[in-house]
């Protein structure tokens, strides 16, 4: 019985719905258009995987701590969206009937954090948020470097941005 209520805890009932919202708002940015259907899938799949996660990050023991001022990186997100998807449109057409890779890795430096949790929330922030554009994916992170591939010439903009 007390597992029961250790895993029906507040904190934990948070975090799930967090992780729900965060799913269900990933799901529905990838439609072209929205309906109610799209959503009740969205929101009827996003409860077993947010559970699952919460289920993972408890059981490897991770434990991560966010700071509100990364929320500041969602207008940059949404403006590098926006350009890396023409950039990436102009760099395909370039490319057609070539052979050969387009792109490049480019290493970039995490700030320090004070303690291990912020430390790992940011890694885990930058990682989602350099990997949302279509310029550029984490191919490897760790807690004080990102490894991209980017499809552009020069560093993305977001990533002056998680670096700050």
């Amino acid at each position: 019985m007390s597992i029961v209520r250790a895993a029906a805890s507040p904190a934990r009932l948070a975090e799930i719905a967090a992780w729900w919202a965060l799913l269900v708002g990933v799901w529905l940015l990838t439609l072209s258009s929205f309906n109610i259907e799209d959503f009740a899938v969205a929101a009827a799949c996003a409860v077993p995987c947010a559970v699952v996660a919460v289920l993972a990050r408890s059981a490897v023991g991770g434990r991560w701590a966010f700071r509100l001022a990364w929320l500041a990186w969602l207008g940059p997100l949404a403006r590098s969206a926006l350009t890396d998807g023409v950039r990436v449109s102009v760099a395909a057409v370039r490319h057609r009937g070539r052979r050969g890779s387009v792109g490049q890795l480019l290493e970039i430096t995490l700030p320090a954090e004070d303690g291990e949790a912020t430390t790992a929330g940011r890694e885990s922030a930058a990682q989602l948020t350099m990997s949302t554009t279509p310029g550029s994916f984490v191919v490897h992170g760790d807690p004080e470097t990102l490894v991209l591939h980017s499809l552009l010439s020069e560093e993305p903009a977001l990533a002056r941005t998680v670096t700050r």
